[in-house]
């Protein structure tokens, strides 16, 4: 299950390997509004990477010293 996703099946299944550290997840398709300053909002499609356990992402993005 893709938290904060349930009811959505994945695309796909696979291991994303980011900043060292394997996340498993899933690949759904979304919409995406880009909000106008002028004109009218824009509506996408996308895929997006969800990962199955939240906690795994900690930190990142990792400070840069």
């Amino acid at each position: 299950m893709l938290i904060g996703f349930e009811g959505i099946e994945p695309l796909a299944r696979l291991t994303m390997l980011i900043r060292g550290m394997r996340l498993e997840g899933g690949l759904i398709r979304m919409g995406i509004t880009l909000l106008a300053d002028e004109g009218e909002n824009l509506t996408v499609d996308a895929t997006a990477f969800v990962p199955d356990i939240e906690e795994y992402w900690g930190n990142f993005p990792a400070k840069r010293a």
